[in-house]
């Protein structure tokens, strides 16, 4: 994990702790993010282990899904889910169900996608999720 990313989720887990909730609604997420959900975030980010609330290891569970699986992540996510991080979680799928997709504004013609901005900035990525989808029904 970058240095940044552990200060941030470091004080992201502060605040869980101490108010019970992130306040995602400050910070430009739009809504309270649950306790739970953030100390789960911390785990895996910290330790590079996908574990369900109960600890137990999710990845040989993962690694057997029978479903098609689409990771998107972009060249602008600096801090929560960078592209090395998506590319490490698409690994834990299963390789011939799986499609990992790292993109970059540029491709899209926005000026930044990012961790969020793809959902006020991501037209041509929706269109182009919408492709995907159909094209595995």
């Amino acid at each position: 994990m970058a240095y940044p990313s552990i200060v941030i989720m470091g004080l992201f887990v502060f605040l869980a702790k101490t108010l019970g909730y992130l306040p995602g609604q400050h910070i430009g997420w739009g809504s309270p993010i649950a306790r739970q959900q953030t100390l789960d975030w911390a785990r895996w980010g910290y330790g590079g282990t996908f574990l369900g609330t109960d600890g137990r290891n999710l990845e040989p569970a993962i690694k057997n899904l029978d479903t098609q699986n689409l990771c998107v992540g972009f060249t602008d996510d600096k801090t929560l889910a960078r592209p090395t991080s998506v590319q490490h979680f698409a690994e834990m799928l299963p390789d011939d169900k799986t499609t990992v997709w790292i993109l970059s504004p540029e491709e899209l013609d926005t000026p930044a996608l990012g961790h969020f901005d793809h959902l006020r900035n991501g037209a041509k990525l929706w269109t182009k999720l919408d492709h995907w989808i159909k094209s595995q029904l």
